[in-house]
């Protein structure tokens, strides 16, 4: 979707996404604030390590795409393996979603693609860096009031609006839609996007653990066990570290499985797998909850929605914003 320029000292975001990034720093919009949850919530974030950052899932795209103007990627073919059956693994997620997904995005790692040099972590914190005068607002969203143009960040005074973007994710804005309009109200309580939920743990190894010279990629279709796929990579392309090999371990679930305990049943089936790591000699450990991975159908009602609250100057825009899926090169073409 394609925007006119806005110029507006009270256009307000809400999301600090990769698209509500992009669309600033291209200035087709130039809001008087940014408004998310907290610092770094964008699941292109990244984490923290040595001097620079790593992407908290493989992110690959099909083709190359610019933005900055100095972007480098790397060719990514991975090799594959399977343990248990190709119909077990694809029933990890198919069991969880009531409908068809927009993009499974275990496959699309499958396929392989082209990988950014220095993580997607790299460019949208330089994203970031090239919009820092943009204000930000950090904190919960307590309600968008559509017939007072304002929104309510946590202890915060209303912040009044003529135009909100909002690229955060739809199921976290729609109850919080304040309204005396009963269509919107009936269609913002009735509308319940699916979503299929993944559990990331990311861990990073020596080199001298792991013998692994390209990528490779396991798919786990055995019964009984939650991780689905799992992801290593040598560090020495992507992130010029080239004594340490990169593991993502991903495990489609729902929200009652997000338990303290999680983390060490998946390094638990990571063992039973035959994963040959010693894991007392872990350098690096994260786990992340990416709570809306992979989209259920986008349907009429949400496009119906979409349409009413322009009349609002509310614009739902991006992947979670709209409930479109699409790829990183999608947002920077567009």
């Amino acid at each position: 979707m394609r925007l006119n320029s806005i110029d507006s000292n009270n256009v307000i975001i809400l999301g600090e996404s990769f698209t509500a990034l992009t669309m600033t720093y291209k200035g087709y919009v130039k809001p008087h604030a940014i408004i998310d949850i907290w610092e770094g919530g964008s699941s292109l974030y990244g984490w923290d390590f040595i001097n620079g950052c790593i992407d908290r899932l493989p992110m690959l795209v099909k083709n190359k795409c610019q933005l900055l103007g100095y972007e480098r990627y790397i060719q990514v073919r991975p090799v594959i393996e399977v343990i248990g059956s190709e119909e077990g693994f694809t029933e990890k997620v198919r069991s969880k979603l009531p409908d068809e997904s927009q993009i499974n995005w275990l496959n699309i790692m499958c396929e392989g693609g082209f990988m950014l040099y220095n993580g997607w972590c790299s460019m949208l914190r330089k994203l970031k860096s090239k919009t820092a005068k943009i204000g930000r607002i950090y904190g919960e969203v307590k309600y968008i009031h559509l017939d007072k143009s304002a929104i309510k960040v946590g202890w915060r005074k209303e912040v009044r609006y003529s135009k909100a973007i909002i690229t955060m994710p739809l199921p976290y804005i729609l109850p919080r839609i304040i309204t005396t309009n009963n269509v919107i109200k009936r269609m913002c309580n009735n509308i319940k996007p699916n979503y299929v939920s993944l559990y990331v743990m990311t861990i990073i190894v020596s080199k001298s653990e792991v013998k692994l010279e390209e990528p490779k990629i396991i798919k786990v279709g055995r019964k009984g066990l939650l991780t689905a796929l799992i992801y290593l990579l040598p560090m020495n392309e992507i992130y010029n570290l080239s004594n340490f090999i990169l593991i993502y371990a991903m495990s489609p679930i729902t929200l009652n499985l997000l338990k303290p305990e999680l983390g060490s049943r998946i390094l638990s089936e990571l063992k039973r797998i035959n994963l040959s790591i010693n894991f007392k000699s872990i350098y690096f450990y994260r786990d992340y909850f990416e709570r809306y991975a992979i989209l259920g159908k986008f349907k009429d009602d949400i496009r119906n929605l979409i349409s009413i609250l322009k009349d609002y100057g509310i614009d739902l825009l991006g992947r979670l914003g709209a409930w479109r899926d699409v790829s990183i090169c999608d947002i920077l073409r567009n």
